[in-house]
């Protein structure tokens, strides 16, 4: 019985580690508070040493803030949904907001926490990008909506 009771115990107190987005992230705040902010294409995605994080390498399609259009970067997201990382499919683009990555400052970050989105889903996003901007929407992008 006390093994029973130690082993439950075991289980109870041991940490778990959950993705928890307490609530959608409001636009303007993300923008804002993101260091890039880029439409990109994804190119490949391989795992980082210790499998933890997936290393999405991007090509710069349009940049609002960061890198330039063109260039070539590494996103990590953690490789788990459960922990927050974002599922990023070759060939499809995104309209990705990230910041620098706290161990490896070459790379950039960003997860489900974020506003990530594929393009299909960012009208509102490049709605309000365009605006603050006060850039004209590329006709690309509006006939993708429209369609």
């Amino acid at each position: 019985m006390r093994i029973v009771i130690l082993l439950f115990l075991l289980l109870v107190s041991s940490p778990i580690i959950a993705c928890d987005c307490s609530s959608e992230i409001e636009l303007s705040l993300e923008y804002h508070r993101s260091r890039q902010v880029i439409i990109g294409k994804v190119l490949s995605i391989t795992k980082s040493k210790d499998g933890s994080e997936n290393l999405v390498s991007v090509e710069i399609k349009k940049d609002f803030k960061g890198e330039k259009t063109g260039e070539k970067v590494i996103i990590r997201t953690n490789s788990s949904p459960k922990a927050c990382g974002y599922k990023f499919v070759i060939g499809k683009e995104y309209l990705i907001y990230a910041n620098q990555h706290q161990r490896v400052p070459k790379d950039w970050s960003t997860s489900i926490c974020s506003r990530t989105i594929a393009m299909s889903g960012a009208e509102n996003d490049l709605i309000f990008i365009t605006r603050e901007l006060q850039i004209s929407m590329d006709p690309v992008w509006e006939k993708q909506f429209k369609d």
